[in-house]
Order: C-alpha cells, then structure tokens, then sequence
C-alpha cells in the first residue's frame, strides 16, 4: 500500500532532521501522555527508523493540532512586524546604496532573481506562440522591486497577489516568489495558504519557483555555533559559577553584515512548523523568520499537483549561470561582483583586507597574479550562502 501524504511528510522530516544532524531519540515526556510512554516502553524492539518516525509523528501531530493553534494566536502579531518593517524601509537612492556595506551581495541577489526569471520565461515560451503573452503571478512581492525584470523579460501580464486578478478564470504560466516563503512557515494553516495562492491558479506545465533560506545551511552553523560556544574552559565555567551568572546557550552566530539567533540552544530537532529564529541583514532586514524544512515542502506542494523539479544553493546557481553568456553579461551590468583588488582612485567596500584574503588567494595560484577578479566580500559570501533557489512545476 502506497505511502498518504502525511506519513511521506513525516519520513521526509525525520530524513531532514537526520541530515541537519540532530538527534531523532530524545525524550517526549512534555509531548505524550504517561500511558502513552508505557506502551512505548513496552515496544523495546523497535527499530531507530520506527523511533525516528514515531518521533516525527508526535512534533507533526503537536504543530498540527496544539501548536498551530497557539501559533494562529500570535500569527497576526508576527505578520505585523514583518510588514511594518518591510514598509519602514526607504528609498534612499542609488548614490547612497552603493555606499551601503553589503551594496554588492543585493545586487548578487537580484542577480539570481534575474537569472531564474529570464530561465524559467524560456522553458514557458518554449515550444509556443512567440506572440501568446505570459502570465506571472508574483508573491510576496512586497513594493515590487521585480517589476523592471519582469518588464525587460517581456511581460506584459503581471499580478501581484495584494491586488485582485484581472482575469481571475485565466491560468498563469509562472508565479514567483522572493525571498519570503520563510515567512509562511510559522504554521501548516499558512504553508498550505501559500501553496494554494501559488499553485491553484497555474496552469498544468507551468512552474512555481523563487528563493528562501536554507534550513540545512542553518542549523548547520547554529550547532557549530553552539558546540564551540559549550566548549568552554573548566576555568571559566567555575568563574561564572562563583559570579552566579549563567552560561550562555545560544550565542547565535554571524559577522559583520548579518546576524541570526534561533530562540533555542540547538540541541533538540527543531519543530516542523514555526522554527523561529531572528535574522538581520546590514540595513535591510532585521525581523524573525522560520525553517523551511524543505522535503516537507516538497511533501505537501504534492497534495497540490506539484513537483520538484529544482533545488539549488545560490553557490551552485552561480557557478551555473555564471558560465552561460546571458549570466556573465548581467553580472556586469548589474555590478553583482566587486572588482578585485579596486583600481586606481577606488576602494573596497570594506577596509579589512582579511575580507578579500579568497581573491588574493585566487590570483596568487592564477595565470596573472597582477590581474583582477569579480568577487564579494568574505562576509557577503558568507550571507549568500545562507540560501538557495526552488522551483516546482504542476502536473
């Protein structure tokens, strides 16, 4: 018998969990009632796979059931400090952002934006009337920061999902969405809302792709973070016991850009809804955000007649868009790489050299060490690689 959705959801979860490398045993005692832990204590030969399911089980049935009910109580508050921080920011000019610390990783990222848009654009007109227009829904498209791509990719029939569809009955080739689905995973009620907002209205062969955090990447660097952050000294243990103060159990971790800290110390699977942690990017986002626990999406896109047909860090979009004519070309023009070392009356974004140590390297074991080469900063990459590109098509 075929696997339900739920239960494939729930394998594909303890799969991530397994991969982000935390631990699938762990005690339930909050979570299972007491006759619920003697049965399981009678079960003594179950198998680590049953145990990780089981586990994954009850965290599923908790975000489904209690969980999500607590979350929808505090869900509106959470949407209301993403807006009023997303609506705070001001336009400040170009002349002043390219002043700003992290002016080259923007425009690497709109640089992967565009990249995906004018890819996804070709496999829809492929094959099809040169003159049929394509439609676009765009998600989460905030103050529409993507609508000179979408223009100069030639579309003419473009909805953002904050106005009403000018022709509601009429199925879309595309829909995107930037930088926002991590916002959706605080509960399945607004995972699935998503999912609907972006998939009912496509039409069969049409794609549904954009851009969100990458949960492994993260939880990867928290519990680096916190397993150098346990691993103190006796000395200094001792001196914190004196002093009556406590040990500090999530440090968070970042540098001079960007910064995130998960509300808890890393040492328990995260749950599969509302993984909160709060992110700040130098003068562009400083509000919380969730894991998105990407099999799981994967899981649930398919009661939607989704499919995985893509799934890449922004690492590995650049080292494949970066080699296609088009990709070098926009890289250029959109100032996504800074040039390296600056040239004559020019400087580097930042002033610490151990930033561009990688590109010295890179040119020091070149075949023209007196040459230059496109790059970020060490802290820029860093940010980038915080996250990765999707895209689904409906079957």
């Amino acid at each position: 018998m075929a696997d339900s959705p739920d239960s494939a959801a729930v394998a594909a979860l303890a799969q991530e969990q397994e991969v982000i490398g935390v631990k699938m045993k762990r005690d339930r005692v909050d979570t299972i009632a007491p006759e619920q832990r003697e049965n399981k204590k009678m079960r003594s030969e179950d198998t680590a796979k049953d145990t990780a399911k089981d586990t994954a089980k009850d965290t599923a049935k908790d975000a489904a059931d209690g969980y999500s009910t607590r979350k929808r109580m505090h869900g509106d508050e959470h949407s209301t400090v993403v807006a009023k921080h997303y609506n705070m920011q001001k336009e400040i000019g170009l002349e002043a952002r390219s002043h700003s610390r992290i002016f080259y990783l923007r425009n690497f990222n709109n640089w992967i934006k565009s990249v995906l848009i004018n890819e996804f654009l070709d496999q829809v007109r492929r094959g099809r009337d040169p003159n049929q227009p394509v439609r676009v829904l765009d998600l989460g498209c905030g103050k529409g920061g993507d609508l000179l791509k979408w223009r100069k990719g030639g579309i003419a029939h473009l909805n953002e999902l904050r106005n009403k569809f000018q022709k509601p009955d009429e199925p879309f080739d595309l829909c995107s969405c930037q930088f926002a689905f991590h916002y959706a995973m605080e509960s399945r009620a607004q995972v699935e809302m998503m999912l609907r907002n972006a998939c009912a209205h496509l039409r069969r062969g049409g794609f549904f792709f954009g851009t969100t955090s990458d949960a492994r990447e993260l939880m990867r660097r928290h519990q680096m973070t916190n397993v150098r952050a346990s691993e103190e000294s006796d000395g200094e243990a001792a001196k914190r016991e004196n002093e009556g103060t406590a040990a500090r159990s999530n440090v968070g971790f970042g540098n001079e850009v960007y910064n995130v800290r998960f509300h808890d110390s890393g040492t328990s699977p995260p749950p599969i809804f509302g993984a909160k942690y709060d992110f700040h990017l130098e003068g562009v986002v400083d509000c919380p955000e969730f894991l998105v626990h990407f099999p799981l999406l994967e899981c649930m896109a398919k009661k939607f007649g989704m499919k995985l047909v893509m799934k890449k860090t922004f690492s590995e979009l650049f080292h494949t868009f970066a080699k296609k004519d088009y990709g070098r070309h926009l890289l250029n023009v959109m100032q996504a790489l800074e040039t390296y070392p600056a040239g004559n009356g020019s400087q580097l974004l930042s002033a610490d050299e151990s930033e561009y140590k990688h590109a010295a390297d890179f040119l020091q074991n070149s075949s023209n060490p007196s040459g230059t080469v496109g790059t970020m900063s060490k802290s820029e990459w860093e940010a980038a690689g915080m996250y990765l590109a999707f895209a689904f098509t409906k079957e």
